[in-house]
């Protein structure tokens, strides 16, 4: 047979390309293997993302709170702290400094990672181990800072917390009760009753920080109603009245309690007062009906926030409820708040009492209670509520 015959050529060149196509193939396929026995797939290494830069700022306070000299140590951790968030790399460095000897840096430490908050939260042992430091400040810094790391983190401090808010030392029990605001929702019952005892202190900056810790329970305080109204009715201090206000609608209260102190608050002398007292009202809607009277007193407001807009939102979410005391206004003709209660009449959803209601007033003898059937209302007493 010749071997240099046309076919016998025909058959090697295409023994050829099988053959190449079958290394090609192999190659590509131990481009994939380890190479190994058993053709196992090789382990590929898993890119990593690359570390965020630290801020060459925060780097350089970082290296500084490792200075021997006190005053450098406690300067950095003082700038850290204007720097907030942004000076969460640091926050394993200000942690270590918790242990440090001397006082004024632990202190300053602690404040540091108060300000960078939440991201500061694997600081929460140590700085409870601060909680009963010798020195005023760094107990007051260390409470602070608790109070602005994430609650599941710091929520062992709690029972801490409350012995401080006891404590004969101003500064910490300041600092205590505006610390269980956001961790003593972690534990309510245990807080509640501690800081219903701090709203009668006689300090009024622990007063006002219990009421705002009890505003973070939201309606687990329910039974702090009772010691609010208290506040609202008789606090000597104007901040504390607001708050206490504003706090009272916010707790799902009793309305036989919220409502009788909310409406007195409606006539505070003060304007900020009288404002949150009409908004936790609003919150209490149809419950509220009894605090009609004042906030028809509160549409003759000098405060146009107060007189054209809550007054009216107010009367609104109360409903057809308040129609019975708008009557009684409108039909005392001594009374001074005659024209106020037809204004608040034309509020509510019509219907047949208050059809009739508007009728009266129309024939009335007095010439503004006549006007205020037409007098235009301000642009709350029409337009859509909110929920």
């Amino acid at each position: 047979m010749n071997l240099d015959s046309p076919r016998r050529v025909c058959c090697t060149g295409t023994m050829k390309q099988a053959l190449r196509t079958a290394l090609l193939l192999a190659a590509a396929l131990a481009g994939g293997c380890d190479g190994g026995e058993g053709g196992a797939p090789a382990t590929q290494p898993v890119a990593q993302p690359p570390a965020p830069a630290v801020d060459p700022a925060v780097a350089a306070l970082i290296e500084q709170l490792a200075s021997p000299q006190i005053t450098q140590r406690v300067a950095a951790a003082e700038t850290l702290a204007l720097m907030k968030e942004a000076a969460a790399p640091a926050v394993e460095a200000l942690a270590e400094l918790l242990g440090d000897a001397d006082a004024s840096v632990r202190a300053a430490a602690a404040r540091a990672l108060g300000w960078i908050g939440a991201p500061a939260s694997m600081a929460a042992a140590p700085l409870m181990r601060l909680l009963d430091d010798p020195d005023v400040d760094v107990r007051t810094r260390a409470a602070f800072a608790l109070g602005r790391l994430d609650p599941p983190a710091a929520a062992a401090a709690v029972p801490r917390l409350i012995v401080l808010l006891r404590t004969d030392v101003l500064d910490v029990r300041r600092r205590a009760a505006t610390a269980l605001g956001p961790l003593g929702t972690t534990d309510p019952q245990a807080a509640l009753p501690v800081l219903v005892e701090a709203t009668r202190h006689a300090d009024a900056w622990v007063r006002n920080e219990a009421v705002l810790a009890i505003k973070a329970l939201g309606p687990d305080a329910c039974t702090a109603a009772p010691a609010l109204a208290a506040l609202v009715a008789g606090e000597p201090d104007a901040r504390v009245r607001k708050h206490a206000a504003l706090v009272l609608g916010r707790i799902d209260p009793d309305p036989a309690v919220a409502v009788p102190a909310l409406a007195q608050g409606v006539g505070d002398a003060d304007e900020k007062v009288r404002f949150e007292s009409i908004l936790s009202l609003s919150m209490l809607g149809p419950a509220a009906a009894p605090a009609t009277p004042a906030l028809a007193a509160a549409m003759d407001d000098p405060v146009e926030r107060i007189r054209d807009t809550a007054a009216p939102i107010a009367l609104r979410r109360i409903g057809p409820a308040a129609v019975p005391r708008l009557a009684a206004i409108l039909r005392d003709r001594d009374g001074p708040h005659r024209a106020q209660a037809v204004r608040a009449l034309r509020m509510l959803p019509p219907d047949g009492q208050t059809f009739a209601l508007l009728g009266e007033a129309a024939r009335d003898g007095d010439a503004e209670v006549r006007q205020a059937v037409r007098a235009p209302l301000p642009a709350a007493a029409v337009a859509p509520l909110q929920p």
